[in-house]
């Protein structure tokens, strides 16, 4: 099926995380951002920033992957049911359930493009020669913005670990919702 090639697949969980419109209104995004100046110190100054990327962000793939393991688990057959599928007969329309894989798919991708930010940064990471200082300004400006771009995908993964724990309790309170009403349905009279 067309949805087994790689670029069919990340075109759909872009297309049901919400793409670029869900990305720039994200709170998310922004914060990362925000914090983006305020961590200025360590990646800006700091040649090794990297270290600390590769320090946290393998725990951090561990968290999201155990989440979501739990949320491909969560709840009974009929729930994941009523979650799953289109609900209209609109094609664009993205399930509860693609969403929510979406979510968890595109946090574990920044974080993966953080660790190999880091990675080749800290590979790529030299003292300047003397012979180069005429072109310093503009090696300097580079290795800044890569720095910065390394250390932002760095913060957003963090940021989405926070959005990552809200979509496991959103499911939570689907879950519990859905339980509610069976409990009723099955009250006796």
């Amino acid at each position: 099926t067309p949805t087994d090639k790689i670029p069919s697949l990340l075109s759909l969980s872009w297309r049901a995380y919400g793409g670029l419109p869900a990305l720039l209104k994200s709170k998310t995004t922004w914060a990362s951002w925000i914090l983006l100046p305020i961590t200025i110190k360590i990646w800006w100054l700091n040649n090794a920033w990297w270290d600390q990327v590769i320090l946290i962000v393998p725990n951090l793939i561990g968290f999201t992957l155990g989440g979501f393991a739990i949320f491909l688990a969560f709840g009974n057959e009929k729930f994941i049911a009523i979650i799953s599928g289109k609900r209209y007969s609109d094609e664009d329309d993205i399930s509860p359930y693609l969403e929510v894989s979406a979510t968890f798919l595109h946090f574990i991708c920044v974080q993966i493009l953080s660790l190999l930010a880091a990675i080749l940064a800290s590979a790529l990471y030299f003292e300047l020669p003397e012979r180069w200082i005429p072109n310093h300004l503009l090696l300097k400006v580079v290795c800044w913005l890569g720095n910065g771009i390394g250390y932002w995908l760095f913060l957003y993964g963090i940021c989405l670990s926070i959005a990552a724990t809200f979509a496991i309790f959103r499911i939570s309170f689907w879950f519990d919702e859905y339980q509610t009403r069976q409990n009723n349905l099955d009250k006796p009279d």
